[in-house]
């Protein structure tokens, strides 16, 4: 039998459903050999044949038993099954499969077979794709690092991008706002109404409604309470109350749609009724299939980090006995390396990277201390590139230093740990005043950014106001 190699691959796709392409790429890849790690995704600009409409570009890293021409051979096939028609070189393709690198076999072949591929260390849209996964990786014929090689290039990173159902969001652009709809009369602290009367079902599509005029970017829709002592729904009833809020926000606005569930029965409701991301709590941990589910359906998936003590006999032993959280000040790195793990560990079953969120899990079993450090050492993840969600909220660790647990008080510490956030360079974060918190943060993405506000013109002068 022969050996396993590890062969790198470019992905790109210009045409149609791009992103929709790249996932179905990568699961066809699956019939030569086993995906075993993803890059982030990237939007850029074409080169050689500039008239033609942007592409998205990623790479994957295959396990294959198959030598370098059978490879190549079955990349073609893939790019073939997918609608590629040869047409102008370089020019618009819905599907783009490029031999990168093979292990660290050099071959000359012309026309056929070029390795590693001639252009993969002068291409910004390979490198950086590349360097996700690999940035140690030795070019065998430089004898220099990828990171090496990207770094000499001495161009600014790519547009990273993430797939929000039929939209793609700008990673970095500014901090995104999730509005927070929840179901469940349960809950401590926000406490909602099933719509499962007309009364209830109209209140949902006008909190709906009202967040996506207010500027919210996409809704949080949960059934489930996860607030301390909390008691697991019989699995059928948060079914029926998730597909019923789904379904009534789909009716009201066209925003994206994320599940906050860990259960994949339920998640899979969620989807069918038209959600496109999955909120879990409990990063894949609950439940085995979660993972395979977000694959099978191409939807986005966010891994909370999540030290709370469950009680209830639903939950498996793992989580019902896990550790308290004990980081102090090296609370930010602990999380990360924990949310690490499980990030890898679904890339390892096919989830693509650039579907993967990551959530630090503020108020998840975690003092007020170590919620604020948290917070203050965001900074330590700014090269980590998972997009970061983050709901600090109207959660009760805010009323450590506020001494009130008064809507007033809560939401002003609610806005404070959303603006500190995005100072920090959050993408997204989870909230329920839709409204107050996107003003806080247009202009949280202003100084950070040193953009002006859209509304400078109209309103700024020269002068100082007089005081």
């Amino acid at each position: 039998m022969a050996p396993t190699r590890d062969a790198l691959i470019a992905l790109g796709s210009n045409l149609g459903d791009r992103a929709g392409h790249l996932q179905r790429a990568v699961q066809a890849l699956g019939a030569l050999g086993q995906v075993v790690d993803t890059s982030f995704l990237y939007e850029t600009r074409p080169v050689l044949l500039e008239d033609q409409p942007w592409f998205l570009n990623a790479a994957c890293r295959l396990r294959t038993r198959l030598a370098p021409h059978d490879l190549l051979r079955g990349l073609q096939r893939v790019e073939n099954d997918l609608g590629r028609a040869r047409t102008v070189r370089y020019g618009p393709r819905p599907i783009d499969l490029d031999l990168a690198f093979y292990a660290d076999c050099v071959i000359d072949d012309p026309p056929f077979l070029i390795l590693p591929h001639y252009q993969a260390d002068v291409r910004a849209f390979v490198l950086e794709p590349l360097c996700d996964m690999a940035p140690d990786f030795v070019h065998p014929r430089t004898g220099r690092t990828l990171r090496a090689h990207w770094q000499a290039l001495a161009q600014p990173p790519l547009k990273q991008v993430l797939p929000m159902g039929p939209q793609l969001w700008d990673v970095r652009s500014r901090t995104r706002v999730m509005g927070a709809l929840n179901v469940s009369p349960e809950s401590a602290l926000a406490p909602g109404r099933v719509p499962d009367q007309p009364a209830a079902r109209r209140h949902l599509q006008e909190r709906a409604a009202r967040y996506a005029q207010e500027g919210a970017d996409c809704l949080d829709l949960g059934a489930q309470s996860t607030r301390p002592g909390h008691a697991l729904l019989p699995e059928a009833e948060e079914i029926r109350r998730l597909t019923l809020a789904v379904r009534a926000a789909r009716e009201a606005t066209p925003l994206p749609l994320s599940a906050d569930t860990f259960r994949p029965a339920v998640a899979q409701a969620a989807l069918d009724a038209g959600a496109v991301m999955i909120n879990d709590v409990w990063s894949a941990r609950f439940a085995p299939g979660l993972v395979a589910l977000a694959v099978q359906r191409g939807a986005t998936h966010a891994f909370v980090h999540n030290r709370l003590r469950v009680q209830d006999d639903g939950y498996p032993p793992s989580l019902r006995q896990q550790d308290p959280f004990a980081a102090q000040n090296d609370a930010a790195a602990l999380v990360r390396r924990e949310l690490d793990a499980c990030l890898a560990q679904a890339r390892s079953q096919g989830q693509c990277r650039w579907r993967q969120i990551a959530d630090p899990g503020l108020g998840f079993g975690k003092t007020p201390r170590q919620n604020a450090a948290l917070i203050r050492d965001l900074d330590a993840w700014a090269d980590w590139k998972f997009p970061i969600l983050a709901g600090a909220s109207r959660k009760g660790f805010l009323s450590h230093w506020l001494a009130s647990r008064k809507p007033e008080a809560l939401l002003a510490g609610s806005l404070a740990t959303a603006v500190a956030m995005a100072l920090k360079g959050v993408a997204l974060v989870r909230v329920h005043d839709v409204k107050a918190t996107r003003l806080a943060l247009t202009v949280a993405d202003a100084l950070r950014t040193d953009e002006a506000s859209p509304r400078e013109s109209k309103h700024s002068t020269m002068q100082e106001p007089q005081r």
